[in-house]
């Protein structure tokens, strides 16, 4: 079951891979504009794409990575490295502040501690510009860690992109049974190791969303991003009910016995004033299965045989001739009485940089969004390279175009015409789509208003205003040629 927090809260203050502004963008049509939206309506038969967004609001964000660093991540450790080295320098230049823990609940020095030691050398293939890394860091990286800089954005941006780089490889030799739901609770609770952090909220043990106080992380008025990193599902145990811990399996065959996702949902929920707007969760896993894929598991007996493997994997097609014949109602019927299969799950996803990752429905479940089959996940090849736009603050006004701009040349907007259609060699020279922009109906230089190509957007474009292009809250409505 999909909780109802919003996915508003991601488009308004983070920028997901698949989102857009502050609210859906309207077209010209039944939907009405917004109440300071621009009095100019296009003619019926307008060649162009109308959109309207709202730019939001400055928002100060906390972004905490909760990071598997179980035994099979050593992959994944320095691809998230990667990852962080490549987000945007924008990111930087915001309210926002990073702070890292792992999955490993056995550990006393992890068990929902700020991390301030990185782990690169477990890590497999360092990331670059990651060699440098401090023996110790602050557990709250913010823009103070660039004081040097003296404010220079490309300074700034290059010395925090380091440090979050190496704060988030924390290797693969943490515990193996990955209790990533139980540490973000820890990690945020009054009674927890970090709450001298944040300890002005506390009143009677309990987070006050409501505190006035200035505080280093878990800031009142501040969005709490959680990125939540593995190749495993959650397998937060109940201390009074805990796994025999004989094989990780356990934790697909015993599910039950593990403690509630609804349990973490409600403390998160508690620690905000307005947790739809103010709780953003964003599990980077595996892309969930398709449906035929979704399975239950219990453990194998011997009366299984022909429906595992000799590794105890769920594995009913070891057979060529079942293979070819047998259908896969037949196959649940034979080995999966009740719906539930012997064995273990194999791997949803794989890929040559990242190894395999398992389903994570427990993780998924707290997600802030629904998955997007395009999305960048675990096993992308190659590393997250948009992962940047998981954690892009939306101070800077960036917005997904619903449709993707065609490549035409001599477009003017004040007469409605579309120009002509771009030569092939003018479209691979680097055309820039031409946008004209309006901030509460008052035009905007064409040098505020940038349109590229991203991998995140459905549409392969992003829009990004410059920063004090239009004042917050201003309604920005966009024009331009859809593609044909």
């Amino acid at each position: 079951m999909r909780h109802p927090l919003s996915a508003h809260a991601l488009r308004c203050a983070l920028i997901a891979l698949a989102g857009s502004g502050c609210g859906a963008p309207t077209t010209d049509g039944p939907t009405a504009p917004g109440p300071d939206a621009p009095a100019i309506d296009a003619p019926a038969a307008s060649p162009f794409a109308i959109e309207r967004h709202r730019i939001p609001p400055r928002t100060p964000v906390d972004v905490l990575f909760v990071i598997d660093d179980s035994a099979s991540m050593g992959e994944e450790a320095a691809t998230l490295a990667r990852s962080v080295l490549s987000m945007r320098d924008d990111l930087f230049e915001a309210d926002v502040r990073f702070a890292v823990i792992t999955t490993d609940m056995t550990d006393p020095g992890r068990m929902g501690r700020l991390q301030t030691t990185h782990r690169a050398a477990e890590s497999l293939g360092e990331a670059p510009g990651t060699e440098d890394c401090p023996a110790q860091f602050d557990p709250v990286l913010t823009r103070q860690h660039a004081a040097h800089c003296e404010g220079e954005p490309g300074c700034v941006a290059d010395t925090l992109r380091a440090r979050l780089a190496c704060m988030v490889q924390q290797g693969n030799r943490g515990d193996g049974f990955p209790q990533g739901l139980a540490a973000l609770e820890r990690a945020t609770a009054c009674d927890g190791p970090n709450a001298p952090l944040f300890e002005a909220c506390c009143v009677d043990g309990r987070y006050d969303p409501a505190c006035q106080a200035k505080t280093e992380f878990l800031r009142p008025d501040a969005v709490l991003a959680v990125v939540l990193v593995s190749d495993k599902d959650d397998c937060s145990m109940d201390p009074a009910d805990p796994l025999p811990r004989e094989t990780p399996t356990e934790c697909l065959w015993d599910a039950d016995r593990l403690l509630p996702t609804a349990r973490f949902l409600d403390h998160l929920r508690s620690l905000k004033a307005d947790p739809r707007a103010q709780i953003l969760v964003e599990p980077l896993v595996a892309l969930d299965p398709g449906p035929e894929d979704q399975l239950r598991f219990r453990r194998p007996t011997p009366a299984d045989a022909g429906c595992v493997d000799a590794d105890g994997h769920f594995a009913p097609s070891e057979d060529w001739d079942t293979w070819q014949t047998e259908s896969w109602a037949d196959t649940l019927a034979r080995c999966c009485d009740g719906g539930v299969c012997p064995g273990a799950s194999r791997g949803v996803c794989e890929s040559t940089t990242n190894g395999s990752a398992e389903w994570a429905p427990r993780y998924r479940t707290l997600a802030t969004r629904d998955s997007d089959e395009n999305e960048a996940h675990l096993c992308t090849e190659g590393g997250w390279l948009t992962f940047g736009w998981r954690i892009w603050t939306g101070t800077f006004a960036a917005y997904c175009l619903a449709e993707a701009p065609a490549c035409r040349q001599g477009v003017d907007f004040a007469h409605d015409d579309p120009g002509r259609p771009c030569t092939a060699a003018e479209a691979a020279a680097g055309w820039i789509p031409a946008v004209e922009a309006l901030a509460n109906g008052r035009r905007l230089a064409p040098d505020a208003v940038d349109v590229e190509a991203v991998d995140g957007c459905p549409s392969g474009f992003l829009l990004h205003l410059a920063d004090g292009a239009a004042p917050y809250q201003a309604t920005v409505r966009l024009r331009y040629v859809a593609a044909e």
